[in-house]
C-alpha cells in the first residue's frame, strides 16, 4: 500500500492547454494516454526517446517551450524501457493562466511530436531492413559518419525547416538556397529530383563557409567534407521527425521519393540514415 502511495506521488499528469489530457510524468519519465514510454526528464526539461530537447514541464501541469527554439545538442536516453500503470481516473485540468507571446504549448504547436521513434527497428519476427553493405558497399561508404556529426547536422537542418515554418513535404530548399524570405517560399517552383539533391547539396555547402555554421560549432574553419555535405543534404530534404512518424510500411524509398521530390538512391540512403 505505501509503495502504491509514493508512486502515485511521484506521478504528474500533464494537460494541454484546452484541459486535455495528453500524458503523465512518472519517475522523471514522459508516457502518452496508452501508457507508452515517449520521452524522459532532466530536470524540468523534457527529451523525446530520440534525444531531442522539446521544452519543459511547467509547475501547473503543461509541457512549455520558447516560441523562439532553443536548440541544445541531442541527448543519449536513459538505457531502460520503463513503463507505466495508467491511473483508473483523470482529474480535472487546474485553471491554466494565459500564455505569454513568448511561450508555446507544446502539445498545441505540435501534436504529432512524440511519434513512436522505435518503428524503424524490426518488431518480434518480422524482417529487418537490408544493411546497405549487403546491398550496395558503394552506397554505405557515402553515409560513414561520427555519431556527434550526425548529430549536429540534424540539429543544423532542424534549425532551417523550423526557421520556414516549413511542416509538410516537400522542404523548400529552392527558397532556402536562393536567400528568399519564408513567406516567399511558395512563390519559387520545385525542380525536378536530382536538381533538387545538387542544389541542396551545394546550399549545405557554402553554409559550411559561413561564419554562421562556424561560430555554432556545425563544422570546423575549412567547412563540411563531403560525406558531411551529402549527409546534410539528406536529412534536410527528408527530415528525420517527418520520416519516422510515415508508418513502417509505407517508409518505402520510392513512396518518400516522390512524396518529398528526391531521387530514390537519396530516400534508400535517408533510411538507412535514420536505422
Amino acid at each position: 500500500m505505501a509503495s502504491q502511495t509514493n508512486e502515485l506521488l511521484e506521478t504528474k499528469l500533464i494537460y494541454r492547454t484546452d484541459g486535455e489530457w495528453v500524458a503523465l510524468v512518472q519517475s522523471g519519465h514522459l508516457f502518452d494516454t496508452t501508457g507508452e514510454w515517449v520521452g524522459w526528464l532532466d530536470g524540468a526539461d523534457v527529451y523525446t526517446i530520440d534525444g531531442e530537447y522539446v521544452g519543459y514541464i511547467s509547475d501547473d501541469g503543461r509541457m512549455l517551450r520558447s516560441r523562439v527554439r532553443d536548440h541544445r545538442k541531442r541527448r543519449k536516453p536513459p538505457q531502460d524501457n520503463p513503463s507505466v500503470r495508467l491511473p483508473q481516473t483523470i482529474p480535472l485540468p487546474p485553471m491554466f493562466a494565459e500564455l505569454p507571446y513568448s511561450e508555446v504549448d507544446v502539445f498545441e504547436e505540435e501534436p504529432d511530436l512524440f511519434a513512436k521513434i522505435h518503428e524503424l527497428r524490426p518488431d518480434s519476427g518480422e524482417r529487418p531492413l537490408v544493411r546497405l553493405t549487403d546491398s550496395d558497399p558503394k552506397l554505405a561508404v557515402q553515409k560513414k559518419l561520427q555519431e556527434v556529426e550526425q548529430d549536429l547536422l540534424e540539429e543544423m537542418v532542424y534549425g532551417l525547416i523550423y526557421s520556414y515554418g516549413a511542416s509538410e513535404p516537400p522542404v523548400p530548399v529552392e527558397a532556402m538556397a536562393a536567400g528568399l524570405q519564408p513567406e516567399q517560399a511558395r512563390r519559387v517552383q520545385l525542380a525536378p529530383p536530382q536538381e533538387r539533391l545538387r542544389l541542396t547539396e551545394r546550399f549545405v555547402g557554402r553554409l559550411g563557409l559561413s561564419s554562421w555554421a562556424k561560430e555554432r560549432g556545425y563544422c570546423g574553419p575549412e567547412g563540411f567534407s563531403l560525406s558531411q555535405i551529402q549527409y546534410a543534404a539528406r536529412a534536410l530534404l527528408l527530415p528525420r521527425r517527418w520520416i519516422l512518424n510515415i508508418p513502417r510500411e509505407l517508409r518505402q524509398p520510392q513512396n518518400l521519393a516522390q512524396r518529398y521530390v528526391v531521387p530514390e538512391e537519396t530516400a534508400m540512403l535517408r533510411i538507412h540514415d535514420l536505422e
